[in-house]
Formats: C-alpha cells, sequence, structure tokens
C-alpha cells in the first residue's frame, strides 16, 4: 500500500516542490533543508507518487518530530500510523522517547498525539506550541 525511504541528495530539485504542495493550511510552510545533518526526511509514497513526508531528527534519548505533511487525498491518520512504524524500525535502541511541538491552535494534532499516548510535557518560549512526548514502547503498543 505505502512505501517509505530517504531521498538522496540528488532528488531535492525535484521533491521541494512537490513536498511543498502537500502542506496544509495552517501548518509549518517551510521547507526541510537537505543540508541540515541533524535532521533525515522520510518520504511516503503510493504507488510511486509522493504522499506525505516526515522530517525528523535525533534529540539524546528521543525522536523529534519536525514537520510532517500529508497529500489531502489521504487518510491520514492511517497513513501517519504505517509511516510512524517505519520509522521506528530505523531508530537506535537508544532512542526511548517520541517527542512532537504541536501548535496550540491545531487541535485535531493534539488529538492525534493524544490517541498516540503523547502528553504535554512543556511549551515554546512564546508559548503557541504545546511540547507533547511518549515512551516510544507505548506508542509502539498503541499502533498495533
Amino acid at each position: 500500500m505505502y512505501t517509505f525511504r530517504h531521498p538522496d541528495k540528488a532528488e531535492w530539485d525535484v521533491l521541494l516542490p512537490q513536498i511543498s504542495a502537500l502542506h496544509a493550511p495552517g501548518a509549518r510552510k517551510d521547507i526541510p533543508d537537505p543540508q541540515e545533518e541533524a535532521q533525515a526526511l522520510l518520504l511516503m509514497q503510493a504507488q510511486e507518487q509522493l504522499v506525505g513526508c516526515i522530517q525528523y531528527s535525533l534529540r539524546g534519548d528521543a525522536v523529534r518530530l519536525e514537520r510532517i505533511a500529508l497529500d489531502n487525498t489521504q487518510e491520514h491518520p492511517l497513513l501517519l500510523y504505517h509511516a510512524l512504524r517505519h520509522l521506528f524500525t530505523l531508530l537506535p535502541p537508544e532512542i526511548l522517547y517520541l517527542e512532537d511541538y504541536v501548535d496550540k491552535q491545531r487541535t485535531h494534532a493534539i488529538e492525534v498525539n493524544e490517541k498516540l499516548g503523547m502528553t504535554a510535557v512543556g511549551e515554546n518560549a512564546d508559548g503557541t506550541h504545546l511540547l507533547m512526548r511518549a515512551a516510544l514502547d507505548s506508542v509502539r503498543r498503541s499502533l498495533n
């Protein structure tokens, strides 16, 4: 149904407009930077067509979801859950937590994170985003 892969640097010129088109209204508009070493990009495809991506970074004992962009024609929770399952298989064993900063105005995103077992553990400096976090093992169980 879905396939997942990390793009190589040669694909960026083709991918950036496609990734930009995936962003939903109200979502962050900045585009992943292929030169930023601390972050990785996982592409989601359906029948060779780009349907989403997750930009993530490893931060100590946590993997942080930096950006999530999904095609509006896909069933978002299902696509996200498949992508997270795949992402978790790629993580080193020292990663114990999943983190995500969520805009407080995006109640649906907060609800999705809560369904994954994530809870608010803080917020950004200006108070506009919640830092949500959960134990990776707990999130894995919620995806099964």
